[in-house]
This record gives structure tokens, C-alpha cells and sequence, in this order.
């Protein structure tokens, strides 16, 4: 798999709750099984990219929130 060897990742993702905990399963995958994280090295840099992020669909509750995106991936 290429995030064997990665050193950052980008993690490119929509505002929508299910690509939001699609993103969440891929973070997981390379916390576990990178070869940074099998050897005790420094774990891979994260970056998170939201797409499609449309102000009226989260105001009309069909979107999630950049700071929930960000929470629910595990980002501060």
C-alpha cells in the first residue's frame, strides 16, 4: 500500500457525515499500519482538505461543520 511509506498524509475529504467517518477509517489505517507507526518512529504528518463545503447546506443541517469535521478526524 503507498501509506506504508508515507511521511504526511492529506486527507481529502466532503462535509458529509459518512465521507467525514470515511476519512476517520483512513486516518486509523495509517496510525496502525505505516511503517512509521509499526517501527515506533514519529507518526505520518496529517493534513485534512474539505471539499464542497457549502455554507447553506450546513446551516440547513445536511452538512457537518469544519470544527466538527476536524473533531470527529481527530484533529485539534
Amino acid at each position: 500500500m503507498a501509506l506504508t511509506f508515507a511521511d504526511e498524509a492529506i486527507i481529502v475529504t466532503n462535509p458529509e457525515v459518512s465521507s467525514v467517518r470515511d476519512s476517520d477509517r483512513i486516518l486509523g489505517i495509517i496510525q496502525a499500519k505505516s511503517r512509521r507507526a509499526l517501527n515506533g518512529e514519529e507518526p505520518v504528518k496529517e493534513h485534512l482538505l474539505i471539499t464542497r463545503y457549502v455554507p447553506k447546506r450546513v446551516e440547513d443541517a445536511r452538512c457537518c461543520r469544519t470544527p466538527t469535521c476536524r473533531k470527529f478526524c481527530g484533529f485539534r
